[in-house]
């Protein structure tokens, strides 16, 4: 488990320098645009930029707790409550991770196969950046197993202090 947050955290805070790179060719190209009046193609890199964001940004999220949840319904609930609603909902994760996984996983491999470019004007290579999108998802799941297991911990300590009570 701390191998995996570890991992998580190390890829979401090196991953987060793409940030400064992304807003730097964002205002290089509204400056060749709008006071150049030359528009420039490196619009792809901007979109791919932000699409490796997400993709290694999510886990780290995760590890955090930085996603939504809907507190609405679960503020009312005791802790221990809180924590068997998590773990009873790791299944709907998982049903979700599980067919990105497979998924990507073939879009990956079959770019990698024929060398898949993309269709803009630069002719980059896509499988790099769906070979990414892979690894994202895959620290996503490793990041959401490790926290149920970090859940599961938590909801037995409740049930130790409840028990020598």
């Amino acid at each position: 488990m701390r191998i995996i947050n570890s991992l998580v955290s190390w890829v979401g805070k090196t991953t987060s320098w793409l940030f400064l790179a992304l807003t730097v060719l964002v205002v290089v190209d509204v400056v060749q645009r709008y006071v150049f009046n030359s528009p420039w193609y490196y619009f792809d890199i901007n979109i791919q930029l932000m699409g490796v964001l997400v993709a290694l940004g999510g886990s780290y999220c995760l590890l955090h707790d930085g996603h939504i949840n809907v507190d609405a319904l679960t503020i009312r609930f005791s802790p221990k409550t809180q924590l068997l609603i998590k773990i009873w909902l790791y299944p709907l994760f998982l049903g979700a991770t599980i067919p990105m996984l497979t998924g990507q996983w073939s879009n990956t491999w079959h770019s990698i196969t024929i060398r898949e470019e993309f269709t803009s004007s630069l002719g980059l290579p896509a499988y790099p950046y769906k070979l990414i999108l892979l690894i994202g998802i895959i620290l996503l799941m490793l990041q959401g197993t490790s926290n149920l297991i970090r859940d599961i911990r938590q909801y037995r300590q409740f049930d130790r202090r409840e028990g020598s009570q």
